[in-house]
């Protein structure tokens, strides 16, 4: 499921960076349209079950059912995910255009924080900076 999560992360990534494209036709506006709905889905469906099954750990569940859920609704990768699908969702069921809520939909950049491999990658790089700091220093210093 994470691999999943992972893929359907990077494709909307992509999709998003190129619907930006002033130049689009009609039909590829249409396409990168539906591409954000079935993403946004998605995206929706895993939060609400993420919502549903987040009370069955320990950390969540001995707050109890209503509090674990609300706890979990309010960390900041929970309200990330949230600020980034629902711009789709309003739109869709309102039928505004909001133009003015096209920022958010750039958190969905900081999911890519959510991957696995990102994060092992980020702690691999912290640990070599870490471990290298004093030749890193003498470097920087020599640099300058």
């Amino acid at each position: 499921f994470k691999w999943f999560i992972t893929m359907v992360i990077l494709f909307d990534l992509v999709g998003f960076v190129l619907s930006t494209d002033p130049h689009l036709t009609k039909s590829q506006k249409r396409i990168f349209q539906t591409w954000e709905a079935v993403d946004s889905w998605i995206f929706m469906t895993e939060y609400v079950l993420r919502l549903i099954t987040v009370t069955e750990s320990h950390k969540y569940g001995s707050m109890g059912c209503c509090m674990g859920r609300l706890r979990y609704a309010m960390t900041p990768s929970a309200l990330i995910d949230l600020v980034a699908t629902i711009p789709y969702f309003i739109e869709s069921f309102t039928g505004w255009n909001l133009p003015t809520l096209t920022f958010l939909r750039a958190f969905r950049l900081l999911r890519i924080l959510k991957t696995e491999g990102f994060s092992e990658a980020v702690k691999s790089v912290t640990r070599v900076i870490k471990y290298n700091s004093q030749i890193l220093w003498v470097a920087v210093c020599l640099g300058v």
